[in-house]
C-alpha cells in the first residue's frame, strides 16, 4: 500500500472539520481532489496501522484499509462535526474490522478483551473506545423524542427510581415502565443501524 505524502498546498492548515466542508462544497474538482488528498494523506497510513492492529495480517489490513478509506469518503455527508473527525474515522475502522473478523469468524466475544495491544496501548485504547461510545450515545439520544430522551435521563443520569419518576412525570409507575422500555428499545435499535 503506499501512502501519499502530502505536498504543500496550503490545505495542510485546515482542520479535518474545514477539510470536509471542503470537500463537500467545493465546485472546483481540482480543489476539491487536492483536499481529498490531505485528508487521504493525514489517515491512511493511521487507519491502517488500526486495521493491522486489530486483524494481524499486512495484506487484509491494506484492504480493509482501502475499503474504509472507500466507505469514508462516501460517507464524508454523514459526519456532522459535532465530534472529532478522527473519532468518527476510527469508530468506522473498528466497526468495519470487528464486522471483518466476524463474518471470517475469526473473533468470539470473549476475544474482544484479548486484542493484542502493547499494555500502554491497551488502557487508552479502552479509554479512546468508551469515549467514541459516549460521543455515539449523545448522538443517538439527540434522535430520540423529547419523551424518550426525558425517561432516559431521569432515569439513568438523574438515577430517579421509577416511582420518582411517576411522581415527577405526573403518571403511573407502570407507564414510567412502559415508556422506559420502548425508549431503551428505541435506543438500541439505533445502535444496531449505527453498528450496520
Amino acid at each position: 500500500m503506499i501512502f501519499l505524502k502530502n505536498k504543500p498546498t496550503g490545505l495542510d492548515q485546515l482542520t479535518d472539520q474545514q477539510l470536509v466542508r471542503a470537500i463537500l462544497g467545493e465546485t472546483d474538482p481540482k480543489k476539491q481532489l487536492l483536499a481529498q488528498e490531505e485528508l487521504y494523506g493525514r489517515y491512511a497510513e493511521k487507519v491502517y496501522f488500526k486495521c493491522l492492529g486489530l486483524v494481524k495480517d499486512s495484506d487484509t489490513a491494506k484492504d480493509l484499509t482501502h475499503d474504509i478509506l472507500v466507505k469514508m469518503f462516501l460517507s464524508l455527508s454523514k459526519y456532522r462535526g459535532e465530534g472529532a473527525f478522527r473519532g468518527w474515522l476510527f469508530s468506522m475502522v473498528y466497526n468495519h474490522c470487528i464486522n471483518f473478523l466476524k463474518k471470517q469468524k475469526r473473533l468470539q466475544p470473549e476475544d474482544l478483551e484479548e486484542l493484542d495491544l502493547p499494555d500502554e496501548e491497551i488502557e487508552a485504547e479502552h479509554k479512546y473506545l468508551l469515549e467514541l461510545r459516549l460521543l455515539q450515545l449523545e448522538q443517538l439520544i439527540g434522535q430520540l423524542t423529547d419523551t424518550e430522551r426525558l425517561v432516559l435521563l431521569l432515569r439513568y443520569q438523574e438515577g430517579l427510581s421509577v416511582k420518582q419518576m411517576a411522581g415527577a412525570m405526573g403518571i403511573g409507575e407502570s407507564a414510567v415502565k412502559m415508556r422506559l422500555k420502548r425508549s431503551r428499545d428505541r435506543l438500541a435499535e439505533l445502535f444496531k443501524k449505527l453498528e450496520k
